[in-house]
């Protein structure tokens, strides 16, 4: 009978339970980041609630995140050959039913017509994705573009899936600096346009190119990203240059790789997760790992319910007075280009219901609204599929006084007719989130 060597035992065990783990080799490349800053006025923080709410502001951020989600939906049929399950859910249930106050025609007009040009929209194969304006509310970064390198600003969205600059050939990009072919040594055009569309709705072609991009040093080669022919007179006066989506490729109207997947890809990186840190100071996005000094704890996973979108489920909501205000499974977007929580109009209501002295206030605010006491505002809690509750700050759910003076302050959960609902700025201030690509799952953990 053959002797039993323990160590080869060991030996062999060990190196299985290695290669199951698939753990990273000591010389992969370690975790960056980039700061982060933010742009927009209704964008406060903890110690820091607006003198009074910026609607006209939020009003025309949440116009054009109706068109956002439309054009990565028809992107995403595009793309893959069959709808998103979103789309079927937007083109039933988004109907604006019952708001007629003053201030939500822009929001109604923007929202309602690609509703009832969806199928043509889906069917498009040019195609066109949102570039915000300076209206709209984002935290932004850096990256660099070529060889030699060239810095540019971005919004940095996890609802899309492109990256745009300016072309040296635009005319009208203000002081925005230009992506310049001819003095990359890296770069190439691919001799392929499709349009851009911004939020006042003016379009332009769009080039697709290829160089290296960077962030903090670590490089994506051959990366394709769009440089804009021209730009809206809105959008020429942003302070960013452009706009990095940090999707899946399934939404990517250019239908090409994201950044983040080419870094993966390359092996540029050593996990394939980025996480994000909204805060007052120390803002950052990190790539290739998460920065556990910002939070305590571990992180909560959640998982991703269909690659596209960070689409994952929330399963309840609650409030001082009610821990279960909102019970049920709701399809929900994680979206950093997003300033609100969003949800649907029943429970967006019962939760209100459940917190004394809260009113509608779709009549004075916008459609959708709700105000509470500005002395009593109170704390929400989330919960999502897998994970424990998470509680929003009473000071970042609070956007400030419905006028300047009022009792009344707007709270940042509203209520809209998308079909599903959108996990923003006013949620991601108050945790640790980490986007898992490898394993299509959202983590979620308290902050320190």
């Amino acid at each position: 009978m053959p002797s039993f060597n323990f160590n080869t035992f060991v030996l062999v065990a060990l190196l299985s339970l290695s290669s199951v783990l698939a753990l990273p080799s000591p010389g992969a490349p370690k975790p960056v980041a980039i700061p982060l800053s933010r742009r927009g006025q209704h964008l406060h923080t903890h110690d820091d609630v607006p003198e009074v709410a910026d609607l006209e502001g939020i009003q025309a951020h949440l116009a054009l995140l109706g068109d956002k989600y439309d054009q990565t939906l028809a992107a995403f049929q595009r793309n893959t050959g069959k709808a998103h399950p979103l789309s079927l859910l937007r083109t039933i249930l988004a109907p604006l039913n019952g708001i007629n106050a003053p201030l939500a025609a822009p929001i109604a007009q923007t929202i309602a017509k690609p509703l009832l040009t969806a199928l043509h929209t889906r069917a498009d194969k040019e195609g066109a994705l949102e570039l915000t304006d300076s209206r709209n509310k984002m935290w932004y970064g850096s990256i660099d573009v070529g060889t030699p390198p060239v810095r540019f600003t971005v919004d940095i969205d996890t609802g899309s899936s492109d990256l745009f600059i300016p072309s040296a050939e635009c005319e009208t990009c203000g002081g925005h600096k230009p992506y310049n072919l001819s003095e990359s040594e890296t770069g190439r055009s691919l001799n392929q346009t499709y349009n851009l569309r911004f939020g006042d709705m003016s379009t332009t072609g769009v080039q697709l190119m290829e160089d290296t991009v960077s962030i903090a040093g670590i490089a994506a080669k051959s990366q394709t990203f769009g440089a804009a022919l021209n730009y809206s007179s809105t959008f020429k006066k942003g302070v960013t240059d452009g706009l990095l989506g940090l999707g899946f490729p399934s939404i990517a109207v250019s239908n090409t790789a994201p950044l983040m997947d080419n870094l993966i890809s390359q092996g540029a990186i050593r996990e394939g997760v980025f996480g994000m840190y909204l805060a007052k100071e120390g803002s950052e996005a990190m790539f290739g790992g998460v920065n556990k000094d910002k939070f305590v704890g571990d992180l909560q996973w959640t998982p991703v319910t269909q690659p596209g979108f960070w689409q994952v489920n929330i399963t309840g909501l609650g409030s001082d007075s009610s821990a279960s205000a909102v019970t049920g499974q709701f399809s929900a977007i994680v979206d950093s280009g997003t300033t609100l929580f969003i949800g649907d109009k029943e429970s967006v209501k019962n939760l209100y219901a459940s917190i004394d002295g809260a009113q509608d206030a779709s009549h004075t605010a916008g459609p959708g609204f709700y105000t509470v006491p500005c002395d009593n505002v109170p704390t929400v809690s989330v919960k999502f599929e897998n994970t424990g509750s998470f509680e929003i700050n009473p000071k970042v759910l609070n956007l400030g006084p419905i006028k300047k003076g009022s009792k009344d302050c707007v709270g940042g959960i509203i209520a809209l007719p998308f079909g599903f609902w959108v996990v923003g700025d006013v949620f991601m201030r108050n945790v640790y989130t980490a986007f898992d690509v490898d394993h299509s799952r959202v983590g979620f953990a308290k902050l320190t």
